[in-house]
């Protein structure tokens, strides 16, 4: 088991030191422990969050798919133009209610990615959400695993089962 308790207002997470192949079979259990589970739509600072990021050339160029504890998912994409310019964060699938997601304390929810070529299809306990197209890196990828804490209680994300196949 893997613990992430990120500082109120910040996303903390740990990164494989291993290139991967950029076509990946890779699902995780998330658990939410404690924290806050403030309503409304997730944000960096404002809300809990977890997930699996993928196709990771490094922590400013790579794709994250969230999960939140009140039932909302979402997958973004950060990315720089050039080598020591700030950093850009697009949304690719905006914050969205599901029913597959469990919500609230000592849920366990599993994520998972199957990335092939340019598509990317996201799982959350075994329903298919979504696909979506994207950039995989050239030369092979890395995942991280991310839990983000809001403002009021520091959260307590348990990461287990994470299995990487491709």
């Amino acid at each position: 088991m893997l613990l992430i308790t990120p500082a109120l207002r910040e996303e903390q997470g740990a990164l494989n030191s291993t290139s991967l192949p950029n076509d990946i079979d890779a699902c995780v259990d998330v658990l939410f422990a404690s924290g806050d589970l403030t309503p409304g739509t997730p944000q960096l600072g404002r809300s809990a969050y977890a997930g699996l990021m993928f196709w990771a050339k490094d922590f400013i160029n790579n794709y994250k798919f969230l999960v939140a504890p009140q039932g909302t998912y979402a997958v973004t994409r950060v990315f720089t133009q050039a080598p020591n310019k700030p950093f850009n964060m697009a949304s690719i699938v905006h914050w969205t209610p599901s029913p597959a997601i469990k919500t609230g304390l000592n849920q366990s929810n599993t994520l998972r990615v199957v990335t092939k070529g340019i598509q990317v299809k996201l799982y959350i306990n075994g329903s298919e959400l979504t696909t979506i197209s994207g950039e995989p890196p050239q030369k092979g990828a890395k995942i991280r695993l991310i839990g983000a804490s809001g403002p009021i209680t520091k959260s307590f994300w348990h990461f287990t089962k994470l299995k990487v196949t491709n």
